[in-house]
């Protein structure tokens, strides 16, 4: 709509040059004024303030524009902002609310589902991606997504049959993911097809030849290397290739997506009865790295579905990081915020956990004035946060999403 373009110039200019607080602010002025496209402008700025994570302020323009007008992108970005301000049973009841006026709105199943995820409903999730599917049967993230919480719940066949077909359909599209590639490449290997899994090999092959310097393709190529070798039963090769990828478990930009893998992978080669005497250790660093969130923890338990043993040690490993975060935060409670700080700071480094890491952090900022050595305790935080990273923690199916969520796709997003 090139007059849209044209009236609202300023505001696309001010994204363009990655000024979003002066473009949400253009927003709210046309907003209030009810100038030309005012509300176009609304659903603009409260998507930016969305992603400025300013969530009460976007939820009340969201909650002003249905006043005027009750359009349900309005009713759903209410639901995001009680989601990405934490929010959930108000996101739940919001969505449920939405859900029951406008059953055929595809995009409130999205996030529903991702509220299921957060809550640790995965089976929940799973039947709202199918529903979002079946009202848009074309579409290429809807078909990944349910493959792939499909896959992670065990259901081999559903998974196959959705990312088979987000893969024969979305192969040249921006939308398309290639952990599509490397999931399908896994259940290949379950199906002893060595055509299908190499086809998975080559597009991902051919996708790291046009990203040559991508860490993320270079595992994925990695991975579904390992499982082509463990088909053809060389061993030798398979457990070389299997330590080299677990080397990099501590590394910074290995996430909780690699860490989902690797498990998927090492649960496969030890049912595949390979010899691995390092796995179990492996498993538990993972464990401990990634225990982030009861989502996240769940994630790595159904990442391993194929190996029970591997599941245990890791539900272990979720219990033991809350232990570490009680036990440090019990310091502070009884009066020695110093001493917790610092036991969070070494817990964090010996596990790589990214939760404890914040937990120091925002411990730290609390009681910054009662901590002697406050600017070197400060330092150790910021390298240790530098060290940890601060992404690893995002769920593999968030990695799916080139938007968020019913979300607004911004003039000059890169995608």
């Amino acid at each position: 709509r090139s007059s849209d373009l044209h009236v609202l110039q300023d505001i696309f200019e001010a994204i363009e040059a990655s000024e979003l607080e002066r473009a949400a602010q253009l927003c709210l002025q046309r907003f209030e004024a009810k100038k030309q496209y005012w509300l176009y402008a609304a659903r603009i700025g409260a998507e930016l303030l969305l992603r400025l994570e300013r969530h009460a302020e976007a939820k009340a323009l969201y909650e002003a524009v249905i006043k005027a007008q009750a359009a349900p992108w309005a009713r759903l970005g209410v639901a995001r902002a009680e989601f990405e301000s934490g929010q959930w049973p108000a996101a739940k009841r919001t969505l449920e609310s939405l859900i029951s006026s406008q059953p055929t709105y595809a995009d409130a199943y999205d996030v529903m589902g991702r509220v299921q995820l957060e809550e640790g409903r995965f089976d929940d999730a799973l039947a709202t991606y199918r529903r979002a599917t079946s009202l848009t049967t074309g579409s290429i993230n809807r078909l990944q997504k349910q493959g792939l919480l499909a896959f992670y719940l065990g259901e081999d066949e559903e998974a196959t049959k959705a990312l088979d077909r987000a893969a024969a359909i979305g192969a040249n599209s921006k939308m398309f993911d290639y952990q599509t590639l490397v999931l399908l490449g896994f259940l290949r290997f379950d199906q002893r097809d060595a055509k299908a899994l190499q086809r998975c090999a080559d597009g991902v092959a051919r996708a790291l030849d046009r990203a040559p310097a991508s860490p993320r393709l270079q595992r994925f190529a990695a991975v579904l290397g390992t499982v082509g070798v463990m088909l053809e039963r060389r061993i030798a090769a398979t457990v070389e290739q299997v330590k080299a990828q677990a080397a990099d478990i501590r590394a910074p930009g290995f996430d909780l997506e690699a860490g989902c893998n690797l498990l998927t992978l090492l649960a496969r080669v030890t049912a595949f009865d390979v010899q691995l005497p390092d796995a179990t250790d492996w498993v538990r660093t993972i464990g401990l790295r990634f225990a982030t969130s009861k989502p996240a923890a769940e994630m790595l338990v159904r990442a391993a579905h194929v190996h029970p043993p591997f599941q245990e040690t890791l539900r272990q490993t979720h219990a033991e990081i809350n232990r570490l975060a009680e036990s440090a935060m019990s310091l502070s409670v009884a009066g020695d915020p110093a001493g917790a700080v610092r036991a969070l700071l070494e817990h964090a480094g010996s596990t790589g956990n990214t939760r404890l890491a914040e937990m120091a952090a925002l411990s730290f900022k609390r009681h910054q004035a009662r901590i002697d050595d406050a600017p070197a305790v400060g330092e150790a935080i910021a390298a240790l946060r530098a060290e940890v990273g601060e992404q690893t923690s995002k769920l593999p199916i968030d990695q799916l999403d080139t938007r968020a969520s019913g979300g607004l796709r911004l003039h000059g997003d890169a995608s």
